[in-house]
Order: structure tokens, then C-alpha cells, then sequence
């Protein structure tokens, strides 16, 4: 068996193919539930696509662990920290209004969890990781930009589309004198998700940007300075305030960094050609950006004062739970059983903001926990002091921005894992597995 299987390919690829899924919302729908008598988009129990590649990652890995034994590599704090949350969210179970979505959400913690831990296990290339990441985001630019061209977005069920258009209630559009302006998705739930998801790519574009650029002349180069400007055009259009912010504070951070290093030559050329990428979209949509960002008309953007209200909402939730919270889950089927107006079941929200979230959920242990992940983490990766790692620190730098704004780093299944995957990259140990 040892001979004719390769578990360890076999692994490293299923990885390669989970990333590459990971932003695609390709799912099958098994179960709805119901605020009153209304189904709720957050209760849509869900199996997705790169879900089963993730199942078939952890079978093998099982199999390969029975049969070969696992690496003495030493665990991460972070997956000590991560298990000791779980513990956290779990006793939320003696609380929790509804048991289904606790359950649900539980077994899709135990998930990244397991797969914080396959990653310190098995072997695979940093860089690969990275390129599949760029890959997939690449596509879903491509597909963003397109559609703010065409101001339309067609569904497809295979890929997870929902039809979308700007004169639809609901959709996530930019209003100015000039009408409604249909932002781009992607293949994402909406625009601002894939504004964080491409922030991110931009980042592992970094990584691939160092490892590549002076090696490499022609063709290659041209892809990477074309990929710079498509995904750097792809943000642009999302207007994701909170993506903009973000990947603004993190390149700052990676400037200082390589500046106080005395190894800005590295990078330069990535900054020159992102300022230039985004010079020219600035310039191309100047009115829209200039809308989006410094309006204050309340018709143009109501956005922030639903985040105001929405905050003040979970801290009352958080007051009246602070121990334990409400249930992994459960926010949304707790604000409405105690909510005497009863909205239709459209216009609740999770409170935009993560931490505050999971303060509500899981209590003021459940927040403790992550945090902690997120310090040693962070940790780690600093004290290395590799360049890879610190991208990496400041990919999690970004998400943190990003989720003092919105919740979608947890209230989604690609938004958690790709939180985990980053967690589980070690650029160190990583490269060292290629030497």
C-alpha cells in the first residue's frame, strides 16, 4: 500500500484543489430554516463544493495517518488556541435558541479546526497554495468586472449565482445623480466579500511577486503585472469601503516593514505597478469612488447607520449573555425571538462586526480564545522573521480591519476558512519541507 499509494501528493493536491474551490459558492442546500415563517439566507444549512475536496483531505489524511503513521512536527499554539476555543463555543449548547444551527455551526468549526491541524501534518508548497488562491480570485475579477460593464449578473446554479440587477430591491448597488450602479460580485453572495477576498489575493500576489519577479523575464512578468491590474480593477469596482481600508493599512505595514529592513528594492516594483493600477481606475471612476467614499447624503449611503444601530443591537445582546453567549449560530434567530416588531425575515443582520459577534455567540470566553489564536499567530509569524511571513501577518492584519466592519469572516464558509488556511501557512516550515 505504501508503494503503489503516494498519500503524501495525494494530500498535497487535494489541498491545492480545496484553495482554488475555497472562494467558489457552488453548494448544495439540505435543509432551510425559518425566522417565523420566513426562510433566512443564514439558515440555509449548506454542503459545499470545496467542502467535500475538504472531506476527502481529511479521509486521506486519516488513512495515510493509520497506515504510515503522522509527523512528529510540533503543534502550533494557534491549534492549541483553536481547540480551547471549540471547548469555549461548545458549552454555549446549554443556551442555545436554536439547537439545529448551534449543531450546524459546531460541526463547521470542528472543520477548520481539523484542518488548522492537517496543515501543520502534511507537506505542500507555500507558493502553490498561493498561486491557486490568486487563480481562483483572478476569475472572480475577471467575472466582477464584467458585470459592472454589463450591469447585470446572471444566475447560475452550478456556480452559485444568484441573478442580480439594478433595479432589484436589495441588491448592493452605488446611487448617485446619475442612477444605480450594480457592484460587482463575482461569484461571491456580494460585492463586499469579494473586495476582501481579492484585498487578500493581492497579498499572496505579493508573495508570488517576490518569489518570481527577479527571476524571471517576458511572459511571467507580464502576468504578474497583469494580474496586479486586473485584480486591483476587480476591488476598484466592488466599492468595498472596508477592502479599500484594509489592503490601504496593510500595504502600509509591508512598507515600513521592507523599508526598515533596508530591503524596499524587493518590493518596489510590486508598489509602483499597484499605485499605477489604481491611479488609473481612480482616474476611469472617479465620480463613483468619489461617492462611495466621502458622500454624506443619507439617500447615497445608509450603510454606516445600520452598522450604528446594528452594533447597539449586539451590545445589548452581549449584556444580557455575557458569559456564555447565545449559541454559536444563533444571533439571528435570538434578536428575532426576542424582537417585538418581528421584521420580515429579509431585513435581520448579523451586527458588523466579528468581534462583537462572536462576544454575542460564545460568550466572553469564545472571544477570549480567538483573540488569542489570532495574537500567537500573529507571534509566530513575526518572530520568524521571514518576508513570506510577514505578508502573511499582514493578510491577517487586513482581516482584522476588515472585521471591525463587516461579519462575514465568520457568518460565511469560505470567510472562516480562508481565516484557518492562513492561520495553518508557515512560510518557514514550509519552505523548509521544499529544501
Amino acid at each position: 500500500m505504501k508503494k503503489l499509494i503516494n498519500f503524501a501528493l495525494i494530500m498535497e493536491y487535494v489541498l491545492y484543489v480545496f484553495v482554488f474551490l475555497l472562494p467558489w459558492q457552488t453548494r448544495y442546500i439540505f435543509n432551510y430554516l425559518k425566522l417565523g415563517n420566513e426562510y433566512y439566507e443564514y439558515g440555509k444549512l449548506s454542503i459545499y463544493l470545496s467542502e467535500i475536496v475538504l472531506v476527502v483531505l481529511f479521509l486521506v489524511f486519516v488513512i495515510n495517518w493509520i497506515i504510515n503513521g503522522i509527523s512528529k512536527s510540533r503543534v502550533r499554539k494557534s491549534f492549541t488556541f483553536s481547540f480551547l476555543f471549540l471547548v469555549a463555543v461548545s458549552l454555549g449548547c446549554v443556551v442555545a435558541y436554536d439547537k439545529q444551527m448551534f449543531s450546524y455551526s459546531i460541526l463547521r468549526l470542528s472543520e477548520v479546526i481539523f484542518l488548522l491541524f492537517v496543515l501543520s501534518k502534511i507537506k505542500f508548497s507555500f507558493f502553490k497554495v498561493a498561486i491557486s488562491f490568486v487563480a481562483s480570485t483572478l476569475i472572480h475579477a475577471i467575472l466582477g468586472i464584467y458585470q459592472f460593464f454589463s450591469q447585470t449578473i446572471l444566475a447560475n446554479k452550478y456556480l452559485g449565482i444568484a441573478e442580480q440587477a439594478s433595479s432589484n430591491f436589495g441588491v448592493s448597488v452605488l446611487k448617485n445623480d446619475a442612477g444605480r450602479f450594480l457592484r460587482a460580485y463575482g461569484g461571491m453572495s456580494h460585492p463586499n466579500i469579494l473586495g476582501g477576498f481579492i484585498a487578500i489575493a493581492v497579498l499572496f500576489l505579493f508573495i508570488l511577486f517576490i518569489k518570481y519577479y527577479s527571476k524571471t523575464k517576458g511572459v511571467l512578468r507580464i502576468v504578474l503585472y497583469l494580474s496586479l491590474f486586473i485584480l486591483s480593477t476587480g476591488l476598484i469596482l466592488t466599492f468595498s469601503r472596508s477592502a479599500y481600508l484594509a489592503l490601504f493599512i496593510s500595504t502600509i505595514f509591508l512598507l515600513v516593514y521592507f523599508i526598515y529592513k533596508k530591503q524596499f528594492y524587493i518590493i518596489k516594483s510590486f508598489i509602483i505597478i499597484l499605485i499605477l493600477s489604481f491611479a488609473i481606475n481612480f482616474a476611469v471612476f472617479n465620480d463613483l469612488i468619489i461617492t462611495r467614499i466621502f458622500s454624506s447624503d443619507i439617500s447615497y449611503d445608509v450603510s454606516g447607520i445600520e452598522r450604528v444601530e446594528l452594533n447597539q443591537q449586539a451590545i445589548t445582546v452581549i449584556k444580557n449573555n455575557p458569559l456564555l453567549g447565545i449559541g454559536i449560530g444563533n444571533y439571528l434567530p435570538y434578536v428575532f425571538s426576542n424582537d417585538s416588531n418581528q421584521f420580515e425575515a429579509w431585513q435581520y443582520q448579523p451586527v458588523h462586526n466579528i468581534f462583537l459577534l462572536l462576544l454575542s455567540e460564545t460568550g466572553i470566553l469564545g472571544l477570549l480564545a480567538f483573540l488569542l489564536i489570532l495574537i500567537f499567530s500573529s507571534i509566530e509569524k513575526i518572530k520568524t522573521n521571514n518576508y513570506y511571513d510577514f505578508i502573511l501577518f499582514s493578510a491577517l492584519l487586513l482581516i482584522v480591519v476588515i472585521s471591525l466592519l463587516d461579519h462575514y469572516f465568520i457568518t460565511s464558509f469560505s470567510g472562516i476558512m480562508i481565516i484557518f488556511v492562513i492561520l495553518g501557512l508557515d512560510a518557514e516550515r514550509d519552505l523548509n519541507f521544499l529544501n
